[in-house]
């Protein structure tokens, strides 16, 4: 991921000096980055202090809730055509 691409928008929109922009940025590429690295299957579990985040055990990288959500719910339908493709 490279930094966005009008920084400028971002700062004026949000108001935030370009150097906590940059941080919240590398932050966000250095989870991706533990995310795409994980062997897998993610472990999601509750992150302290934060209801709506979950943290993988294996990895340390962090979703919000509802793309754990959906995560499970991919890996549950990926297991159910796997263990078809199985019995065919």
């Amino acid at each position: 991921m490279s930094e966005p691409r009008d920084m400028s928008t971002l700062h004026g929109a949000l108001g935030l000096p370009r150097e906590e922009m940059l941080s919240i940025w590398n932050q966000v590429k250095a989870n991706h980055a533990r995310l795409d690295g994980c062997p897998g299957p993610h472990d999601f579990r509750s992150t302290p202090g934060d209801d709506r985040r979950q943290r993988c055990a294996t990895c340390g990288g962090e979703l919000d809730l509802c793309n754990v959500l959906y995560y499970q719910e991919g890996l549950k339908h990926g297991r159910a055509a796997a263990r078809e493709v199985g019995n065919a």
